[in-house]
């Protein structure tokens, strides 16, 4: 469910959510049922005064070592917060280098690289 909320933020009206449940296949009246319940209610009201709290302007809202992170358009998530935590990416670490991605020089190129290298 938190999937079809992140990705139709726009529709998120009643019928919208009850549609929702009935493509997951919830058993319908068990789900509104919990959605009415003061648990639930409580919850909400919780999270709304931590949010407030915070001055929360959207979702998703990440911090790394209590500083919020504004992410560039172009910037990968896993990137930024291992520069926060100054720890390699873990994309980085598992991106092959360019060195080795290049096929290996052949015989001749190591021969020639070698006799320009050396002093006439």
């Amino acid at each position: 469910m938190e999937h079809l909320l992140f990705e139709r933020q726009e529709h998120l009206e009643q019928a919208d959510l009850e549609r929702y449940a009935q493509i997951l296949k919830l058993n319908v009246a068990q789900w509104k049922t919990d959605m009415e319940s003061a648990a639930a209610k409580d919850r909400l009201a919780q999270d709304k005064k931590l949010e407030d709290d915070l001055k929360l302007l959207g979702t998703p809202t990440i911090y790394v070592n209590g500083r919020e992170l504004d992410l560039e358009q172009d910037e990968q998530l896993e990137d930024r917060v291992a520069g926060e935590l100054g720890v390699p990416s873990a994309i980085a670490s598992a991106a092959p280098s360019a060195s080795a991605l290049a096929p290996p020089p052949s015989a001749s190129a190591v021969a020639s690289a070698a006799a320009s290298a050396k002093p006439h």
